[in-house]
């Protein structure tokens, strides 16, 4: 990244302040001016990426798909569409590190995780990342293309791909063995799944069954509680007429619950 020392204006304050309403930038002779009194001119970069620097300036916002890129345009991308898509947003934030704009930076970053998290697509990347490495210093960018690499690990472990990903050797070794490990342990993650779904299972019917027993265990008491006071309001039998002393008996019928009886007579009270 640029020191600050080395730029005659910061520009992430151009659309803030009126101290550099007179400011013109110039890109491959094309001048992006008002009135002007100074001049900045870029040299790294292409006409669209300065265009799209000077809309968010202006605007808080860039817009890639709106612009028409001429053929001298820095993203010419080749044949590939995730190049195509992912090329533009790499150079705006090359050029926001280049002359420290913060915020533009962020945006870019926000725009290029969106894509790889909605569209991705393993053909262009590797140009992605060499351009990535190239022109911009931007940590967080290059930590967002190692993520991505991570992520769909499987599309980069082609010889061909690692190779033209990593010159090292050294780096497509480890790269490989991380691979095999994950290949090791993706079995072993299916059987813990399984078990897990196995032992949920095992826990639901556990629950079910006490959910069971809990009602069984409510029935039960309220047929006791209802036993108890029968008894407790019943003095003489109303069949036999003698002092009433009750018996419970377990009802087999419902097989849950108690049946109340008189003790001389067996007639059923309850």
């Amino acid at each position: 990244m640029s020191s600050n020392s080395l730029l005659p204006y910061p520009l992430c304050n151009l659309r803030t302040s009126e101290k550099y309403s007179d400011l013109t930038i110039e890109c491959d002779g094309e001048k992006f001016e008002t009135p002007s009194h100074s001049t900045i001119k870029v040299q790294r970069f292409g006409i669209p990426t300065v265009k799209r620097m000077i809309d968010f300036l202006y605007t808080g916002e860039y817009d890639v798909i709106k612009q028409v890129k001429p053929e001298h345009d820095d993203t010419n991308a080749g044949p590939s569409s995730t190049a195509e898509a992912l090329l533009p947003h790499v150079f705006v934030n090359a050029i926001a590190d280049e002359y420290e704009i913060v915020e533009l930076a962020k945006l870019t970053n926000i725009k290029i995780k969106q894509f790889l998290q909605l569209l991705w697509c393993r053909e262009g990347f590797e140009e992605i990342v060499k351009t990535v490495y190239e022109v911009t210093g931007d940590t967080v960018l290059r930590r967002t293309m190692a993520a991505a690499i991570c992520e769909h690990l499987d599309d980069f472990c082609k010889p061909e791909v690692l190779k033209a990903l990593f010159p090292d050797e050294l780096a497509r070794h480890v790269i490989q063995a991380m691979k095999s490990k994950y290949e090791w342990l993706q079995p072993q993650l299916v059987v813990m799944q399984q078990s897990l779904v196995s032992s949920d299972s095992k826990v639901a019917e556990m629950k079910a069954a006490k959910d069971a027993l809990q009602k069984q265990m409510k029935t039960m008491t309220a047929s006791v509680e209802q036993g108890h006071k029968l008894l407790h309001d019943t003095t003489r039998c109303r069949q036999c007429g003698m002092l009433f002393l009750g018996i419970l008996e377990t009802n087999t019928a419902n097989g849950s619950g108690y049946i109340l009886r008189c003790k001389d007579c067996r007639t059923k009270h309850f």
